[in-house]
């Protein structure tokens, strides 16, 4: 179920249309994201980004969730029905950058804020059915790594995520 969440946020991340502060990359136009890799639109990944991505970029990942049921009455065999009344999950979201300080990762991850801080899909449906009812930043993520003579600044966030819609 995932998917549809997923598919909400990759579609609110890359439709941002804020110009030279924007996330989309506009070459000369100073977009905050790197170009994307071949074959990819934008410098934003779900999971890990590929090999050849240019920094900085934007990587988002599900951490965990939840299906909360409502109280229906048990049926004979015990099941209230199986249908969730809403589900909550969280996903980091972070900008990844390939550089000795976090600076502009840090301004990336001010920009994803903006953009996920109460968003909600209403005025556009999860694929799917169902709409995102919650979306607010929970807790920081900031960490280095050092991978082959590179420094990468991960600056980001966890978002929590309700969400009820059809199964």
């Amino acid at each position: 179920m995932s998917q549809r969440v997923r598919r909400a946020l990759y579609g609110r991340l890359t439709s941002d249309g804020g110009g030279a502060g924007g996330l989309t990359y506009r070459e000369g136009n100073g977009g905050l994201l790197g170009a994307p890799a071949p074959g990819y639109t934008h410098s934003i990944y779900h999971g890990v980004a590929p090999a050849d991505a240019s920094y900085p970029i934007v990587t988002f990942n599900k951490q965990a969730g939840v299906a909360t049921y409502s109280m229906q009455p048990l049926t004979k065999s015990g099941s209230s029905g199986g249908t969730a009344a809403y589900e909550t999950e969280v996903w980091q979201v972070k900008a990844v950058d390939a550089r000795p300080t976090a600076g502009s990762a840090e301004v990336v991850s001010d920009r994803v804020q903006l953009l996920l801080n109460d968003f909600d899909s209403v005025s556009s449906p999860l694929q799917g059915g169902g709409s995102i009812i919650y979306c607010r930043r929970e807790s920081d993520v900031e960490f280095q790594e050092d991978s082959g003579g590179v420094r990468y600044q991960h600056v980001g966030a966890l978002y929590r995520i309700m969400w009820a819609g059809t199964a």
